[in-house]
């Protein structure tokens, strides 16, 4: 099959590097991609295309408090001028009926919403290997052959068939339980700590527990990346049911991140020359950036560590490439991610 892809990000790179162990995959972004695979940036390379997947980004807009689909939707209207005849796959993250209005707007029967579950961390992995398939068609009709094609593409028992509307819910809900799961992790890391106990002894005799089960009960600053923040906002925003929990999930969230920053300022309380250490750059979508912007408020002292020389500032605060003056000089240390031996040992290490 001739398989084009819309948008050569992490989701849509994974994708074709799956699908073109057996397939002929045309790639189709904005930016200069450097891919195994041809990318373009037109879309009439697309006129031959068997089947085409949509993997553009939807970010939140907080001003409409909605996920912008605008680069979806007119990535389905640029298809359907050069394409007749391809199935129309949309992996992208879009708020509930957008699939149904796209497909009436359009009066098309081929356009498909078939939600991704990717870890940012090992995208191929679970291309590769996925705990499930879910397409939501126009009739919800599994003996569709556009829906028996795609399918087939991946290695999954576990299949789902449904309408629009419920398969772009379960993308939705998927993330938000994500969301819930690890709030209330950091909430029993938060009274552990408030009350001098040890959350990770607490943590691993409640999760042997076969039901609740040994997973995703990392406490950390908070719920971050870029999916669970949005989808968990955009469930929220059109939710039209008598609900409590998701509302709770987005403040818990909120109230973590202060828990967090108040008792790192609790720590250096008093101390005049107190300098809060930051061990790498936190990427745009981490939970530890908005506790450096709550420290910056209260005119903390910060330094951060990063072993590229090129970089000397970050977010106005001063980067040190030098290890053992960052580890001296700093009266505690935050990070995101996994520290080297050397940090170990050190009781200033404040490690979410």
């Amino acid at each position: 099959m001739r398989i084009g892809i819309i948008g050569v990000g992490n989701v849509g790179h994974a994708l074709g590097d799956y699908l073109m162990q057996e397939h002929k995959i045309i790639g189709i972004d904005d930016l200069d991609i450097q891919a195994a695979f041809p990318v373009y940036k037109d879309y009439d390379e697309l006129r031959s295309a068997d089947a085409v997947f949509i993997c553009l980004p939807s970010p939140f807009d907080e001003e409409t408090n909605s996920l912008d689909n605008s680069l979806i939707e007119n990535a389905v209207r640029e298809i359907v001028k050069v394409n007749m005849y391809a199935p129309i796959y949309i992996k992208s993250t879009v708020n509930i009926g957008f699939t149904r209005k796209v497909a009436n707007d359009l009066r098309i029967d081929r356009l498909y919403y078939t939600p991704e579950f990717l870890r940012q961390s090992s995208a191929y992995e679970d291309i590769r290997n996925p705990d499930r398939s879910v397409i939501g068609t126009l009739k919800d009709d599994p003996e569709d052959l556009h829906v028996v094609t795609y399918l087939s593409l991946f290695n999954t028992k576990k299949r789902f068939v449904m309408n629009y509307e419920e398969a772009e819910a379960v993308k939705l809900f998927s993330n938000t339980y994500l969301a819930m799961r690890i709030a209330f992790f950091n909430e029993l890391d938060t009274y552990s700590e408030v009350n001098n106990l040890d959350s990770n002894k607490i943590i691993k005799a409640v999760c042997a527990d076969k039901r609740i089960g040994d997973y995703y009960n990392k406490p950390s600053y908070g719920y971050g990346g870029y999916c669970l923040p949005k989808d968990s906002m955009e469930l929220m925003n059109e939710y039209n049911a008598p609900q409590k929990l998701i509302e709770a999930t987005l403040a818990s969230n909120e109230v973590r991140k202060e828990h967090v920053a108040n008792s790192i300022l609790d720590k250096i309380k008093g101390d005049d020359d107190a300098l809060v250490g930051i061990y790498g750059i936190p990427n745009k979508y981490s939970p530890l950036i908005d506790v450096i912007n709550k420290l910056k408020a209260h005119k903390v002292n910060m330094l951060v560590y990063s072993p590229n020389r090129d970089i000397k500032n970050f977010n106005g605060i001063k980067v040190t490439d030098k290890l053992s003056v960052f580890i001296v000089d700093t009266s505690i240390i935050l990070s995101d991610q996994e520290l080297p031996e050397e940090f170990k040992h050190l009781e200033k290490v404040y490690l979410k």
